[in-house]
């Protein structure tokens, strides 16, 4: 009978022993994981900045214009090719910055109320946007280590009129723009191609 028992004492420890060393492994594993080891999350977001960053940069034509009874480009004679850079299109309803519609325009002009004074051109609301959307620009383009300039394609409809350009113009300096570029169809080729000029 006391040989059953010591038996059975020594499988006992065996087993405690192997459970033991198991723990220590499994332990010792851990803390090389936690040390050296990738960590997921991180990995996760950076698979998610690089997608976004290509999605923004990659494109086939660096501005897309759909025209319709709102927008309609004027003709040009202009040979320049389109270039990547912030867009703000006008339609007969609305001033838009990359797509938002910002600023509505009622009967070809822009309501009183939504500019900064009764003399002046500037349009609060307007600038805000356009400030954001450079800044945005400004930090993809450092990420993506380019020189960045404060430079604005206007899409703008061929019976906008010279007011309302004007305080959208105005607006976009106020905002820091320093260079305009205006799209524009391509006169000789009549196949809705588009171009700027500046």
């Amino acid at each position: 009978m006391s040989e059953q028992n010591e038996l059975a004492m020594s499988d006992e420890a065996r087993i405690l022993e192997q459970r033991a060393k198991a723990k220590r492994r499994s332990r010792g594993r851990r803390a090389g994981e936690s040390e050296g080891g990738l960590n997921i999350n991180s990995m996760m977001d950076m698979m998610v900045i690089i997608i976004v960053f290509l999605i923004k940069s990659v494109g086939s034509e660096p501005i897309q214009i759909n025209q319709n009874d709102d927008l309609r480009l004027p003709n040009s004679t202009s040979t320049l090719a389109p270039e990547d850079m912030m867009v703000m299109s006008i339609t007969k309803q609305w001033v838009m910055v990359e797509d938002e519609s910002v600023i509505p325009i009622n009967d070809g002009q822009i309501d009183p109320s939504a500019l900064q004074s009764a003399t002046s051109a500037v349009i609060p609301e307007l600038q805000s946007r356009i400030e954001e959307q450079l800044n945005e620009q400004e930090q993809w383009a450092r990420i993506a280590g380019r020189e960045f300039e404060k430079m604005v394609t206007i899409i703008s409809d061929s019976q906008t009129p010279y007011r309302v350009l004007t305080q959208v113009m105005i607006t976009a300096a106020a905002a820091g723009v320093t260079n305009f570029k205006f799209a524009v169809i391509q006169r000789d080729q009549g196949s809705g191609v588009m171009s700027t000029g500046g």
